[in-house]
């Protein structure tokens, strides 16, 4: 109830701020409000699905799992962030130059 009541009511802020970012062109609103939409479609429909299958506890496991995927992409980053090569570069940019 908690996750609908603030998901849902921060859409709103969410296109408002799309709209900022992206100088409010039309085809940025449309793309930022189709992509809302075909959430609702999919989560939907696959909520649907997995129902019919195994009952209706498993959206709560398609949901945990979503959110372990939406995790997941953040890993390259923090990998690329913590590396010793990325350390190793920063410390020789932070050297100064000989001329």
């Amino acid at each position: 109830m908690g996750v609908g009541l603030a998901g849902v009511t921060m859409n709103t802020a969410m296109a408002t701020r799309v709209q900022r970012a992206g100088n409010a062109g039309p085809l940025v609103n449309t793309v930022h409000s189709s992509f809302i939409t075909l959430g609702i479609i999919l989560g939907s429909s696959i909520g649907a699905v997995v129902i019919d299958a195994w009952g209706l506890r498993a959206p709560l496991w398609l949901g945990a799992a979503l959110a372990l995927a939406g995790l997941a992409t953040l890993l390259p980053d923090l990998i690329r962030r913590h590396s010793p090569a990325a350390g190793a570069q920063l410390a020789h940019d932070e050297q100064p130059q000989r001329v």
